[in-house]
């Protein structure tokens, strides 16, 4: 489903396009904040190396190659079916991520 939805938000012609055997990003001088969350805790992704996987993938592979600079990739870990007041300060992080960065 998430590769459906960066195939069409991220379509070549209007996010990127190559130029002989150069990718052109046409999204330069965008910003992009990116929010990402597991059920695992964030010391479990570090020693396998999952956290690594994903913001490569999502900030390097996504975003810069459409031109995007990422100013912030917060991931919320450890999140499970029940709210937590940690949970409710996660949501607070991202708010003060948007109004700093926007």
């Amino acid at each position: 489903m998430l590769k459906g939805y960066v195939d069409r938000v991220f379509s070549y012609g209007f996010a990127w396009e190559m130029r002989g055997e150069e990718v052109d990003g046409k999204l330069h001088g965008r910003k992009g904040l990116i929010v990402t969350s597991s059920g695992a805790p964030m010391a479990f992704l570090e020693a396998t190396g999952e956290r690594q996987a994903f913001t490569v993938t999502q900030d390097v592979a996504i975003m810069g190659l459409c031109g995007i600079r990422v100013v912030e990739h917060l991931h919320l870990d450890d999140l499970g079916p029940h709210t937590t007041p940690a949970q409710v300060d996660d949501i607070r992080r991202i708010r003060a991520a948007v109004r700093d960065h926007f």
